[in-house]
């Protein structure tokens, strides 16, 4: 990994490691495919000039921040709200650690997108339904995120319908990554190939 300044305080990224691995059979993000596992693949894939943390347990020995969940055990929406509770930037560009293609062209046309002003969330829709980490959260989020979990309700689905959401729709992100990719996590060992066939045509 470059090293890596802060030097934008405006947005910064933050991947979530929260992930049981029960599909995997083992910890997933540790798993290694060419000496790199998976985490350390997501990690190098964020441009060297914004804030990087991570969100849960650290399973990397990259010199990143890492925040355990506030409230252990609730999902992904208690990595989002840890996110938003401990770092104080205006946006967080949330990521899933287990998502190793992601086409740096779509996070710098997403990041483009904070120039629209009055959305809370901007998300994109893939196949009907949104890609809640792969988005970015304005750090207003926080109160409504807060309420939600001490409520009980852990559902995105259910935090998204008290927000102003900027749906980012299939032909504007299919500019950037035409199939997909971003969106693709490892889940099961089968997934593997796919990460192999990654590899091969970043060494081309």
């Amino acid at each position: 990994m470059k090293n890596r300044k802060n030097v934008n305080n405006n947005i910064s990224f933050a991947v979530l490691t929260g992930g049981l691995s029960t599909r995997f059979g083992q910890n997933k993000l540790t798993f290694k495919i060419d000496e790199k596992s998976i985490l350390d693949t997501v990690l190098d894939l964020i441009p060297p000039h914004f804030p990087l943390y991570i969100i849960g347990e650290k399973y990397t020995d990259k010199d990143v921040t890492a925040f355990k969940d506030i409230i252990p055990g609730l999902g992904p929406i208690g990595g989002i709200y840890t996110a938003l509770k401990k770092i104080d930037s205006n946006y967080l560009f949330i990521l899933g650690g287990d998502m190793p293609f992601i086409s740096q062209g779509l996070l710098d046309a997403m990041i483009g997108l904070i120039s629209k002003p009055g959305s809370d969330v901007i998300v994109p829709i893939n196949k009907g339904f949104y890609e809640p980490l792969f988005a970015i959260y304005s750090k207003k989020v926080e109160n409504t995120a807060a309420e939600q979990v001490q409520k009980g309700e852990y559902k995105i689905s259910d935090l998204f319908e008290k927000l102003k959401v900027l749906k980012v729709e299939e032909d504007f992100w299919r500019i950037h990554d035409s199939s997909g990719e971003s969106f693709i996590n490892i889940n099961r060992i089968e997934d593997l190939n796919k990460l192999n066939e990654f590899y091969k045509k970043c060494s081309h």
